[in-house]
């Protein structure tokens, strides 16, 4: 019986291997297609013309209010058609012993548009302070001149005092 459940998972994971590395290949092909448009959209947080890195409380917040905007090196405007926000709150907590420890809070929302959606809007200017980091990726833009859409940068801002 041993045998036979040590074989049964062995096949498993031979199968489930197989199959992963068929979706890679597939992902490294789909990537290479991808990389022959020319066109390069850097994305910004607002009009702070920041694109990461450490930023205020304050400008966070004000900037985030203003959405996100995207151009290229000519100063070409994008229309950005949706991204995924993601937010990393630090926050202390005590166990069940009374042993405090810093544990990290993620939120992740999907966002349609250049701004990000009214349930978090709702939430995020409250909880916003320094040690937090917010994650802009999978950003996606329309090219102006061919309405192609392309994956722009993606961004990481750390909020500090």
């Amino acid at each position: 019986m041993k045998k036979l459940t040590t074989a049964a998972l062995l096949s498993l994971f031979m199968v489930f291997s197989y199959t992963r590395a068929q979706k890679a290949k597939s992902t490294v092909k789909a990537i290479a297609a991808d990389k022959t448009s020319t066109t390069v959209a850097k994305t910004f947080l607002g009009s702070s013309g920041l694109q990461g890195g450490p930023i205020t409380k304050a400008d966070f917040d004000r900037y985030l209010r203003q959405g996100l905007t995207a151009r290229d090196s000519a100063g070409t405007a994008f229309e950005v058609k949706e991204f995924m926000f993601s937010y990393a709150e630090r926050n202390l907590y005590e166990d069940s012993i009374g042993k405090l420890m810093i544990l990290t809070d993620f939120l992740s929302e999907f966002c349609p548009g250049d701004t990000v959606t009214t349930a978090v809007t709702n939430n995020i200017y409250y909880k916003t302070k320094p040690g937090d980091t917010a994650y802009f990726d999978h950003i996606k833009v329309r090219v102006p001149s061919s309405g192609q859409i392309i994956q722009s940068s993606p961004m990481k801002f750390v909020i500090v005092k």
